[in-house]
C-alpha cells in the first residue's frame, strides 16, 4: 500500500474473474451447468458481472 505505507491491505484479493461470456461458458460445459441470466453493463456500473446458472440435468 504506497498511500499509507504500512502492510494494510484496503481490498481482498480477486478470487476469480470472469473475462468473458465464452470464458464462463467454457466453465459451465466442464461443469454440467447452464447460464440462465449473463448480466454485465451500465446497470451495475461495468464493475459487477451476474451470472444466473441451473444445473443441467440431461447429461
Amino acid at each position: 500500500n504506497k498511500i499509507l505505507r504500512k502492510k494494510y491491505t484496503l481490498h481482498p484479493d480477486e478470487i476469480s474473474r470472469i473475462t468473458s461470456y465464452k470464458y464462463i461458458q467454457n466453465i459451465c460445459t466442464i461443469a454440467n451447468f447452464n447460464i440462465d441470466k449473463y448480466s454485465y453493463g451500465i446497470r451495475d456500473c461495468f464493475t459487477y458481472c451476474v451470472v444466473i446458472l441451473s444445473k443441467d440435468t440431461k447429461r
